[in-house]
């Protein structure tokens, strides 16, 4: 199984930010 995440935020740098909080518990991360 694998955890996707999908995030809708307003900046480049908000995506980033959460990207690597989450990075290391998902295996997809959809911006």
């Amino acid at each position: 199984m694998k955890l996707q995440v999908a995030m809708d935020v307003l900046t480049t740098e908000a995506a980033l930010e959460l990207a690597g909080q989450v990075a290391e518990y998902v295996d997809i991360i959809e911006l």
